[in-house]
């Protein structure tokens, strides 16, 4: 065998130079055909990259024919050269890919960002500009009224109760008195009713000892003992007999 300047003969150094070379530019082509499926777009590292590619194998033809060997030096010297320029070309093509993966996350966030505030904006300007059916009507003043009736008159303890009497005696329309109620004092209609039955429950039971559970139910206005039951429970978070118990307890201590 022919001598070599490398301690390993060039037979054994040319094959794992061109498996390398050819290792590398079968992943170039790989990615070249994934990014020409994926977008039709070609960098120019990866057209660097197939013409690195053509012209060693040119030249390692002329080597061919010149030598009648692939253990050569001018082979040899070809493919040192043209193998880290081609790791070259492809590392700088990944880089650009990875750069573009990148941007597009970038963009996307961006969007999702800006497609929130769009909403946000939109949500407020139509709050914003939604109809009111209080304008020109002093709410404060309606407040006033609203509580003198429920608290002085009473007028929760008619059972029959229904936003359109409550709306007459406040010289309102139903939907000005519903807004009234929900946007301004921020409950419902009905839950409004039922806290005020509940308040006058509470001090029926402390102060009428003999009465029934059942009969202050129907003083309030509530129309049975099982829907007083819950309704109390779930505003003072006791039940009727419990709440009484322990409220004549603490008076007799």
């Amino acid at each position: 065998m022919v001598s070599s300047f490398f301690p390993i003969p060039r037979q054994y150094i040319a094959i794992s130079y061109t498996f390398l070379y050819v290792s590398i530019t079968i992943l170039a082509l790989i990615i070249a055909f994934v990014k020409l499926e994926d977008s039709l777009k070609q960098t120019p590292w990866f057209i660097l990259s197939i013409l690195c590619l053509l012209l060693f194998e040119i030249l390692n033809l002329f080597s061919y024919e010149s030598f009648d060997s692939h253990d050569g030096k001018i082979y040899l010297f070809f493919l040192s050269i043209f193998l880290p320029a081609n790791a070259y070309f492809i590392s700088q093509a990944i880089q650009v890919k990875l750069q573009e993966i990148e941007q597009t996350e970038t963009v996307s966030a961006r969007l999702i960002t800006r497609l929130k505030t769009d909403i946000t904006s939109s949500n407020q300007q139509e709050t914003q500009t939604k109809k009111s059916h209080l304008i020109g009507i002093n709410t404060e003043k309606k407040i006033e009224e609203l509580k003198n009736l429920f608290q002085s008159e009473k007028i929760h303890l008619d059972e029959e109760l229904r936003l359109s009497d409550l709306s007459a005696l406040l010289k309102l329309n139903a939907h000005q008195t519903s807004e009234l109620i929900n946007q301004i004092m921020g409950i419902s209609f009905a839950d409004l009713i039922k806290q005020y039955r509940i308040e006058d429950a509470k001090e029926k039971l402390i102060k009428e000892k003999d009465k029934s559970i059942l009969d202050i139910a129907l003083d309030c206005g509530f129309t049975s003992k099982s829907v007083f039951n819950d309704a109390f429970k779930n505003q003072v978070g006791l039940p009727p007999s419990q709440f009484r118990k322990q409220s004549l307890k603490k008076e007799s201590d």
